[in-house]
């Protein structure tokens, strides 16, 4: 038995047009329709039927048929082409097929036709929902079902495929798997256009001539002649202060560009001030209240997240060297040694007035990139309080009264889930609930968890990677909290060696928090005793045991929470914790 296959394309310029032309060309054509290029086929077509638009600009699209198993004789392969014809002819109409070629030696046909559904083009109709490059199983059984007329040994789809799948090899998890529905954004970008006011603003001098001369400025100041003056402009409590730095800047360009008149010294100072001391091409996004996340993956390519959806930015840097410009100063700027290191991870909570931001950067010396990779996760500075998650659809009031009762009164929290699923926001808000008669100290990678009205709650992060060689990691950080006097001990995420400190807090008495990654509620306290296991001498049991007492387990996806699990106790037979189902998020 043989199974056809198949090649869809949408036309929706002129360039696709001039692809079907060569594909078509000095091949002999079958359709009656064609005269003399495929575009003119289709221009009159369009002409005549003066359809609407379709959303996404297809105009026609291309359709290629083949076996690689079936051996024809010329007459044969002008019949298998024949026959292909009559099966589109079925499905598009005849004068909707504007060409169909064959291939010389090939049992292989080329056709080109007009997807029109109510007047409009709609390639869509006859695409396959799961795989967007192949036909619908309708279009394939009109074809297949007037090729296996006269060629029986071809399939039809749906008809007479063997109902033993499994003689075919199937399994039956495959044969009974149901793909989940196509979304565009399975392979469409999703474009994220910035309101950036900066471009916006009138200049005398052609945008290109200002950007070209802030180039040749910047570079000057951090590479050039002026670098030790940039350097020591960056660092905290240095010799030169910005102001200082933006009049040799101004002075500079006065001296060398005469043609930067008062209105647009004025734009270019706020732009250079904003590369030197901000965040330059960055700024506009970190500035979107809907933005959660930025990545720069390369000079030409800013990813951003906006609830749960990743998006490519329309912003970019000039080129390579303004990319790196840029990283070298966040380096200085932040006492990081980025020659020596290739890993840096470190809080700005001070350059923007409405978010707080941690940065993750990665350098070429780990990177399969010539690029560094630059990732920002913003956390707003005016905490969002349980009435602003409620509103954006994490939990109700049901469970916001369920979760502060537990924050003054529960043993413990875990909250658990993939990386941006909302447990630093969640923990954020219940930071605030703790009562105001207890201490509490939080350690943390960078400066994600903060409280603006609790009076005793201290808040400590990691040093890794500067300039003096001192290095602070969560371990070192556990360890010197619990000789303090605390009630809540609490890790912004457990990840190795701390995860030791944290059952030991846990096993004494404290209330602590943290967050973990893990696929389910159930699971956050395996990971957990894992990690414990690996640092200590601790069996798989034993870590497990001495986390009985850590209260509740809050699963959360996608900005939501998902599970909430009590633990009950231990089960000494079973060697496992005993969980009791609190709430877990209907379908």
């Amino acid at each position: 038995m043989i199974q056809l296959k198949y090649e869809c394309k949408k036309i929706r310029e002129q360039e696709d047009f001039d692809e079907a032309e060569r594909m078509s060309k000095g091949r002999r054509q079958f359709c009656q329709n064609f005269s003399t290029s495929v575009f003119d086929a289709w221009q009159v077509l369009y002409n005549y039927l003066k359809p609407g638009r379709s959303m996404d600009g297809t105009v026609a699209m291309s359709i290629r048929i083949w076996s690689d198993e079936m051996v024809l004789y010329e007459k044969d392969a002008d019949t298998f082409a024949d026959l292909c014809l009559s099966g589109l002819e079925e499905v598009f109409k005849p004068r909707q097929v504007l060409s169909l070629v064959r291939d010389v030696g090939k049992v292989s046909v080329y056709a080109v036709v007009f997807p029109l559904d109510r007047r409009t083009p709609n390639a869509e109709k006859y695409l396959n929902s799961v795989f967007p490059t192949t036909p619908s199983d309708k279009v394939k059984k009109a074809i297949e079902t007037k090729v296996h007329s006269h060629f029986s040994e071809v399939i039809i789809t749906g008809e007479n495929v063997s109902t033993d799948k499994t003689t075919l090899g199937y399994m039956p998890a495959l044969i009974n798997y149901t793909p989940q529905p196509y979304r565009k954004e399975y392979d469409t970008v999703l474009l994220y256009h910035t309101d950036n006011v900066d471009a916006q603003i009138q200049t005398i001098l052609p945008y290109d001539k200002m950007n070209g001369i802030m180039n040749k400025v910047i570079t000057y100041f951090t590479s050039g002649p002026e670098r030790l003056l940039f350097e020591r402009s960056q660092r905290k409590g240095g010799e030169t202060s910005p102001e200082d730095f933006m009049k040799e800047v101004k002075d500079y360009i006065r001296r060398t560009y005469p043609e930067v008149q008062d209105e647009d010294m004025k734009i270019m100072l706020g732009r250079i001030y904003t590369a030197i001391f901000k965040n330059y091409v960055l700024e506009p996004l970190i500035n979107a209240d809907e933005i959660s996340d930025i990545m720069v993956l390369a000079p030409h390519d800013i990813r951003v997240k906006i609830g749960g959806e990743r998006y490519t930015s329309d912003l970019k840097f000039i080129d390579a060297s303004d990319y790196y410009r840029f990283i070298f100063s966040l380096s200085v700027r932040n006492d990081l040694n980025i020659k020596e290191n290739a890993i840096h991870v470190f809080s700005d909570t001070t350059s923007n007035p409405n978010f707080r931001m941690r940065f993750n950067i990665t350098t070429p010396y780990i990177n399969s990139s010539e690029y560094p990779y630059l990732h920002i996760r913003k956390i707003a500075k005016r905490k969002r309080g349980l009435d602003y998650l409620m509103k954006a659809g994490m939990l109700d009031q049901t469970i916001a009264d369920y979760l502060v009762d537990q924050a003054r009164n529960g043993k413990g929290m875990i909250f658990t889930g993939k990386g941006a699923s909302g447990k630093t926001s969640l923990m954020n808000a219940l930071l605030d609930k703790i009562p105001f008669d207890k201490s509490g100290l939080v350690i943390q990678e960078s400066e994600e968890l903060f409280s603006d009205v609790h009076p005793h709650l201290m808040f400590q992060h990691i040093v890794t990677n500067n300039f003096s060689g001192k290095k602070y990691d969560l371990q070192d950080l556990a360890r010197n909290g619990l000789l303090t006097d605390l009630d809540y001990f609490i890790i912004g995420e457990v990840k190795g060696a701390e995860a030791k400190y944290f059952i030991n807090a846990a096993d004494t008495g404290h209330r602590c928090w943290c967050s973990v990654h893990s696929p389910s509620s159930t699971d956050a306290i395996d990971k957990l005793a894992d990690y414990v296991m690996y640092e200590t001498k601790y069996s798989k049991e034993e870590a497990t045991y001495m986390l009985k007492d850590l209260g509740i387990v809050i699963f959360m996806k996608n900005f939501k929470i998902y599970e909430i699990s009590s633990i009950a106790g231990y089960d000494h037979k079973e060697k496992k914790l005993i969980y009791t189902p609190i709430y877990k998020r209907p379908v």
